[in-house]
């Protein structure tokens, strides 16, 4: 299996490189003709040491300077705004 999650979701017809439980079953079942429940598919991608929630590439469009800039800009301005005393997550 790791060598067909290597190939990428998009060589199995699906929109995007990220592998979900629900994908890996889906192309578990198209190669080998086995219906996997997608939990199940996630306990197997846990087991290869897979990542599902990431994607394997960055998007090629990308473009590093310009988040950069953003949070140069933006993030000072951000933590001002928010009351002193306040806990980021939310938590008291």
């Amino acid at each position: 299996m790791p060598a067909l999650l290597a190939k990428g979701a998009e060589a199995f017809g699906f929109r995007g490189q990220i592998w979900t439980a629900e994908r890996a079953a889906q192309m578990i079942q198209k190669q080998f003709g086995v219906n996997y429940h997608p939990a199940h598919c996630s306990h197997l991608l846990r087991a290869i040491k897979y990542s599902q929630q990431k994607p394997i590439q960055k998007a090629t469009q990308r473009d590093e300077a310009a988040i950069q800039r953003w949070k140069d800009e933006h993030i000072p301005a951000l933590k001002k705004a928010r009351p002193a005393g306040i806990c980021p997550t939310g938590r008291t």
